[in-house]
C-alpha cells in the first residue's frame, strides 16, 4: 500500500497526499489496538472521522492505498472499550460493501506494537 505518489518529473522525492500522513500525534503506549480496512479512501476518511469523534481513541497509522484501487487502513488505539465503542459506530456508518475487513487486537504482541510505533 502506498500513501505517496512519486513526482511528476520522475525524480525519487515522494509528497505525501492530503497532508494527513506522519501530521497525527506520536502515540507513547498502547492498549488495545483496532484496525479498520476500506474499500475506498474516502469511504475510511468519513470511517475515521466517526471512530475519532465517538470514542477515546488515538491514531497510530493511516495508509492511503491509490495505487491499488483505492482502499484505506487505519489503526487506532486506546481501551478495549473504548475501541469497541468507535468501531460499532463505524460498523453503523459503513455496509458490507464499504468495508473490507475490521479487527480489535485487545492486547497485541510486543513486537505488533513496536512496528506499528516505527515513524
Amino acid at each position: 500500500m502506498s500513501d505517496s505518489v512519486p513526482l511528476s518529473n520522475g525524480e525519487k522525492k515522494k509528497r505525501s497526499l492530503l497532508g494527513i500522513r506522519g501530521r497525527y500525534e506520536p502515540v507513547e503506549k498502547l492498549d488495545a489496538v483496532g484496525i479498520v480496512e476500506t474499500r475506498m479512501v474516502c469511504t475510511g476518511i468519513k470511517a475515521l472521522d466517526t471512530v475519532l469523534k465517538s470514542a477515546d481513541v488515538k491514531i497510530l497509522r493511516i495508509y492511503l492505498a491509490f495505487s491499488i484501487g483505492g482502499k484505506m487502513v487505519f489503526a487506532v488505539t486506546g481501551s478495549v472499550s473504548s475501541i469497541e465503542h468507535g468501531i460499532s459506530g463505524c460498523k453503523q456508518l459503513l455496509s458490507e460493501s464499504e468495508r473490507e475487513n475490521i479487527a480489535i487486537i485487545p492486547s497485541p504482541n510486543r513486537d505488533i506494537l513496536e512496528n506499528l510505533l516505527k515513524r
